[in-house]
C-alpha cells in the first residue's frame, strides 16, 4: 500500500450527491410535507404523511457519532449502537423478536462520523409497540447492560472489522482518512475503532458514553408513512451542510459521480482499464473527504493515476465542464425526483438530511427548482473549490512487486510505504 503525498494532506472542498442520475425530461416537482413537533423533554419529533400502504418507517436519529469519540475511545459509537440490541430494562432478550412477529421489515442501525441512527419499517398497527421499544431502551437500557453483553457485542464489532479488513482494498478507508486529517481532527479514524481501543472498553465506559449522549433532547424522531400528527398525543471537503452542496453535486456528476461523468469514460470506456472509476465526497458535518476511486487493472496502475491526475487537471484548466454536459446531469437528477421519495424509507432518509444538516423544511419541494437554476459556471465554481490537482494524496493498493517502481516512475511526490494496519514499514519513505 502507498501512500503519494505531494502535501502534508489534500485540502479538497466538496459534496456529497443526494440523487443518482436518472432519464431525460421534464418532472412532476416532488412534494414532501412534514411535522415538526418538540416535546417538552427536547426530544424532536418530525411526521410525513403518506397512506397509501399501513406501513411506518420510523427512525431514530443520535445525534452522536465517532467524531465525538475521545482519545483512546475509538469505536465507542458503533459499538454502543450494537449494545443497544442487547435489550432492555423492561423487554429481556434480543431486541429484534417483537418486531420480527409483527412483521416488521429493514430493521437495523447504522453509526457514522456525526450521529447514530436506529430504524425499522413496521405496519401501522405496529406503531405503538415501536415507539415503546425505542423509548424503553432509550431511557432504560443500563440495567439490561452487564459484562456478558459487553463481552458479546465487543466480539461482535471486532469480527465485523476483521471481515471487512480482510476483504480486498478492505483498509484503505482507514488509511485515506488517517493521511488526509491530521492526528487530532475527529474524522482521522474510521468509524469502527482500533483493536486496542474495543479491548480496553470497559463498562464504566460505555454506561458513561450512554449517560452523556442518548439523552432525549439530542435526538430526533422520523415517522414517515401511514401517521398522522394526532396518533403521537404528545482531499477535505466543506461540511454537507454548505450552501453550495448542490452546485457542487451537479459538476461532481459530470465529473465523477455518474456512469457517463468523465474519469468512468475514460478509464473505462475507452481504455477498458477499470471496470468502474467515481469521485464522491463523505457525508459529514464537518470537513470530508474527497475521493476519486478506480479498482484497475495492476499493469495499468500508473497509467491509470496519470489519466486521473490528467482530467483532475483539465476540469480546472482548459477543459471546464460544458454547457451540455452540465444539461444532461441536471436533466437527469429532476428525472430521478419522483422515483426517489417512493418509499417510506427513501422519505425517513430524505427527513434525516434535512435535520442533520440544518436546511430548511421545504428543501425537497425547492430541489428541481434550485437544480434548474445551477448554471455551468456556478457548477464549474463549486468544483474548482474542490479539485485541487497539485495537493491529491495517492493510496494505492496492489501488489507491490508489480506496482511499486512504475508509481515511483511518476515521481508526483513523497512515497510512503505502508502494511496492513496503515503503519509506515522500513525504508518506506522515500522520494
Amino acid at each position: 500500500m502507498f501512500s503519494l503525498r505531494q502535501c502534508l494532506h489534500a485540502i479538497l472542498f466538496a459534496s456529497v450527491p443526494l440523487f443518482a442520475p436518472g432519464t431525460a425530461g421534464a418532472a412532476t416537482p416532488v412534494e414532501l410535507k412534514t411535522e415538526k413537533i418538540v416535546l417538552d423533554n427536547g426530544l424532536t419529533v418530525i411526521v410525513h404523511e403518506d397512506h397509501k400502504a399501513p406501513v411506518v418507517a420510523v427512525s431514530v436519529w443520535y445525534h452522536i457519532g465517532s467524531a465525538d469519540e475521545p482519545a483512546g475511545k475509538t469505536g465507542f459509537a458503533h459499538l454502543f449502537e450494537h449494545l443497544m440490541f442487547s435489550g432492555s430494562e423492561n423487554h429481556k432478550g434480543t431486541y429484534f423478536e417483537p418486531f420480527e412477529k409483527a412483521g416488521a421489515t429493514g430493521l437495523n442501525g447504522t453509526t457514522w462520523f456525526d450521529r447514530t441512527n436506529y430504524y425499522e419499517t413496521v405496519p401501522t398497527t405496529a406503531v405503538d409497540m415501536a415507539l415503546w421499544m425505542e423509548s424503553d431502551r432509550m431511557g432504560h437500557l443500563l440495567g439490561a447492560i452487564g459484562q456478558k453483553e459487553l463481552d458479546t457485542q465487543r466480539g461482535v464489532v471486532q469480527n465485523e472489522k476483521r471481515q471487512h479488513e480482510n476483504q480486498p482494498y478492505g483498509r484503505v478507508d482507514q488509511n485515506v482518512l488517517a493521511n488526509i486529517f491530521p492526528a487530532n481532527h475527529p474524522y482521522h479514524h474510521d468509524t469502527i475503532g482500533s483493536m486496542q481501543d474495543l479491548n480496553g472498553a470497559s463498562l464504566d465506559d460505555v454506561k458513561g458514553w450512554f449517560k452523556a449522549n442518548y439523552g432525549s433532547a439530542n435526538v430526533t424522531i422520523v415517522l414517515a408513512g401511514d401517521i398522522t400528527p394526532a396518533i403521537l398525543g404528545g482531499l477535505l471537503a466543506e461540511s454537507s451542510k454548505s450552501p453550495d452542496y448542490l452546485n457542487f453535486d451537479i459538476g461532481n456528476d459530470a465529473f465523477g459521480g455518474s456512469f457517463t461523468s468523465r474519469i468512468n469514460m475514460n478509464l473505462r470506456e475507452d481504455k477498458h482499464w477499470a471496470y468502474g472509476a467515481s469521485s464522491f465526497a463523505q457525508d459529514a458535518l464537518g470537513q470530508r473527504a474527497f475521493m476519486f476511486y478506480a479498482p484497475v487493472q495492476t499493469d495499468k496502475t500508473a497509467e491509470s493515476v496519470t489519466e486521473l491526475r490528467k482530467e483532475a487537471r483539465a476540469v480546472v484548466g482548459d477543459k471546464p465542464l460544458t454547457a451540455a454536459e452540465i444539461a444532461k446531469v441536471k436533466e437527469n437528477n429532476i428525472r430521478s425526483l419522483p422515483g426517489s421519495f417512493e418509499t417510506g424509507q427513501e422519505v425517513m432518509a430524505a427527513i434525516d438530511g434535512i435535520v442533520k444538516y440544518g436546511r430548511p423544511d421545504d428543501s425537497v419541494q425547492t430541489l428541481k427548482s434550485r437544480v434548474e437554476a445551477i448554471t455551468p459556471a456556478t457548477a464549474q465554481s463549486a468544483l474548482a473549490k474542490v479539485v485541487k490537482p497539485e495537493s491529491i494524496t495517492w493510496v494505492v493498493v496492489g501488489d507491490r512487486r508489480k506496482v511499486e517502481q512504475p508509481v515511483r516512475a511518476l515521481t508526483i511526490g513523497e512515497v510512503t510505504l505502508l502494511d496492513a494496519d496503515g503503519h509506515p514499514i522500513g525504508g518506506g519513505k522515500k522520494k
